[in-house]
Formats: structure tokens, C-alpha cells, sequence
């Protein structure tokens, strides 16, 4: 029996509260479960297959910031078949990426739904906001649009964020920089921007309930 090379990556990324180093322990818990499902998810829509573990190194004194570990594996074959974001970046750094990018779309739309999605023939995906404004994507980060679970699980990380302090924001930074947000920019992602009612949706809208924040 032929053993299956595995390709082994990770990446550390950090999360960020403004205000105190207290946290409430039931927001700390769906902050964390709900990273962790997003990491989860970006993972598998580049490869079902693909083996995900996420570990909590380290919570920070002086603010509250959760270290993050997201160690990845997949088969050595399918790798190497892998369209991702960038190629010079490894798989995990790749799924992290995707994740901050959706919190950048929920920035971007401002609490409202995109006035325009428009896909390209090259994969990518060029979003248009209540203001006119666009943002390019790839097809992986603009799974938010094709599936409400990824919405939602954003929209929780935003609304815990709120809870925990009104007149603040969070970050989040990983190798590849660093992205903050204000009390604003929280304030207005933590609106859920679809819905089972939008044609858009796909069936996964039926797993919403064990998601939604406390």
C-alpha cells in the first residue's frame, strides 16, 4: 500500500481587542470557535481533504490579543495542482489571507449588500459597494457572497467585538501584515449583509443556527 506524501504548512495570525485585558468568557469562547470555523472552512473550499488544526498559543497582557496557530496538511499531489491567491505564500499563509480578506469585504460593504458582483474569466471577483466603490477579490474570498455561513461567522466575530467594548475596534495581523478596525468599521460589520432569502445563497444557510452569536 502506497503511503500519500503529505505537504505540511503554518501560520501564526493574532486577534486583537481594543480596550481591556478582561474579556467576557462567553464572547472569548465564540470569538474563538468562530475564527476557528472560518480557518476551517476557507481550508476546505481549496481542498475538502485538507487536514486543519488550530491551536490558542498565547493570550497577551495589557490588551486582549489571542495568538493563533493554524497548521495545515494536505497530499503532496493535490498541492501541486492548488490554483491559490499567491503562489509564493504557503498553504496556511494562503487560508489566514483568505479569512482577513473577508473581514476586509464586510469592511468594504459597509453594513450593506454589494450593488454589483461581477466574476472574471481569470477568477477574479470585482465588488462594487453603496458607494461606488469597488474591491477585487479571488473566487476563494468571495465565498462570503456564496455562502452565508462565512457571513454570519464574520458578523459574530464583529458583534462580540461590540460587546466587548462599544467605543472600540479590534485587528487582525498575520506574516503578511497587519489589518485594524474601528469602532465604526465593527459597528457596521457586525450587520449580517445576506440571507436565505438572497438567490445567491447556497444550502449550507440550513447550518446557520449552531453559528449565531450569543
Amino acid at each position: 500500500m502506497t503511503k500519500t506524501s503529505l505537504k505540511k504548512s503554518e501560520e501564526t495570525f493574532s486577534f486583537h481587542l481594543d480596550g481591556g485585558h478582561e474579556i467576557n468568557a462567553l464572547l472569548l469562547s465564540t470569538i474563538i470557535n468562530n475564527m476557528a470555523t472560518l480557518v476551517d472552512i476557507s481550508g476546505k473550499e481549496i481542498d475538502p481533504d485538507i487536514y486543519i488544526k488550530m491551536n490558542v498559543t498565547a493570550f497577551k497582557d495589557g490588551s486582549f490579543q489571542i495568538d493563533f496557530s493554524a497548521i495545515c496538511e494536505t497530499a503532496e499531489t493535490i498541492f501541486q495542482t492548488l490554483i491559490m491567491a499567491n503562489p509564493a505564500l504557503t498553504l496556511a499563509t494562503n487560508i489566514i489571507d483568505t479569512v482577513k480578506t473577508f473581514f476586509e469585504i464586510k469592511r468594504f460593504l459597509k453594513g450593506e449588500k454589494p450593488t454589483l458582483t461581477q466574476y472574471k474569466e481569470n477568477g477574479d471577483v470585482i465588488i462594487t459597494n453603496v458607494n461606488s466603490s469597488t474591491l477585487t477579490v479571488n473566487k476563494y474570498e468571495a465565498n462570503i457572497f456564496n455562502n452565508c455561513r462565512i457571513d454570519q461567522l464574520v458578523t459574530n466575530v464583529a458583534h462580540c467585538a461590540t460587546q466587548h467594548n462599544p467605543n472600540g475596534g479590534f485587528s487582525l495581523s498575520s506574516s503578511t501584515g497587519e489589518n485594524k478596525y474601528s469602532a465604526q468599521d465593527t459597528h457596521n460589520m457586525s450587520v449580517s449583509t445576506l440571507s436565505q432569502d438572497d438567490n445567491i445563497i447556497n444550502m449550507q444557510c440550513q447550518k446557520i443556527t449552531t453559528d449565531l452569536y450569543i
